[in-house]
């Protein structure tokens, strides 16, 4: 009696570790079974995607070769793709290639309204880039003999602007192609000189509107409020060489001794203590 219940005890033992190695056995079964019909799912929806890329592209490809067919005839991009529309969103910059390309061939155009349109549609395609653009350099360069078109200056800058840093080469271009006359298209061209190069120098720039500048009583003014005094020195210094009139020689050489001042040198640089210190030297003159 004894001896009959080890054994019994052996066989439940054994008969429990079968039924355990058969419930195992099938439950891996079964997650064979699952991953193998998730796989095959996989595999069918990535089949299906890649045929859907595949003939996206296609249909890309067959309206970007439609847009550089009408684009070498001279037909705006923004007739193609109007403001109200979506660009069509192509994830590889390369993509661009021909597109870019044509535009930059429409600046050669002896037409200046497919000039214009060519530098609108560069402004969309490369502001869609940014660094990402296959021809920036080239694109700044064709660029810059735009500037000097009146016509066209007003899309080359808009360009430029959403190029920025990259179009460094066109800085002295912009400011080139501005008259000192007035202190508004100054500001202007400054303003975009320094938003694409931050280190650029207006020195000369500077000192050609100090000789230009229609209004003499405004130009201390406006440069001491826009620009650093270091800088306003610099120009006067630079527009003492430049200036031909009597009363623009006038106009540095008191700029000139007002920052070489005490009162100025003990302070801000100001107009109205510019216009005081003109008071201050003149009025012994008056009692005289």
């Amino acid at each position: 009696m004894n001896q009959a219940k080890p054994s019994r005890v052996a066989k439940w033992m054994w008969e429990g570790s079968i039924l355990l190695i058969v419930i195992l056995a099938g439950v891996l079964f079964w997650q064979y079974q699952s991953a193998e019909k998730a796989n095959r799912a996989l595999f069918l929806q990535n089949q299906k995607l890649e045929r859907e890329i595949s003939d996206e592209k296609k249909k890309i490809a067959s309206i970007q070769a439609a847009i550089v067919t009408k684009l070498d005839t001279g037909v705006p991009l923004i007739a193609l793709h109007p403001p109200s529309h979506k660009m069509i969103s192509l994830p590889d910059p390369s993509s661009y290639r021909e597109i870019e390309a044509v535009l930059i061939r429409q600046l050669h155009d002896k037409r200046q309204q497919v000039q214009a349109h060519a530098l609108v549609g560069l402004c969309r395609v490369v502001g869609r880039q940014g660094n990402r653009s296959l021809f920036v350099t080239t694109v700044v360069r064709e660029t810059i003999p735009c500037l000097h078109n009146p016509r066209l200056r007003y899309y080359a800058l808009n360009l430029l602007r959403e190029i920025g840093p990259q179009a460094k080469e066109a800085v002295p271009d912009i400011l080139a192609t501005v008259s000192g006359e007035y202190w508004f298209p100054v500001q202007k061209a400054a303003m975009d000189a320094r938003r694409i190069d931050p280190q650029c120098d207006l020195s000369e720039f500077l000192a050609r509107y100090i000789v230009e500048d229609r209004y003499g009583k405004e130009t201390f003014k406006n440069l001491i409020e826009n620009f650093k005094p270091q800088e306003v020195a610099l120009a006067y210094e630079a527009a003492a060489a430049l200036a031909k009139t009597p009363e623009k020689k006038t106009h540095i050489q008191q700029v000139q001794a007002y920052m070489k001042s005490p009162a100025a040198r003990a302070g801000w640089w100001s107009a109205r203590g510019f216009q005081g210190y003109l008071k201050s030297v003149n009025q012994p003159q008056e009692t005289k």
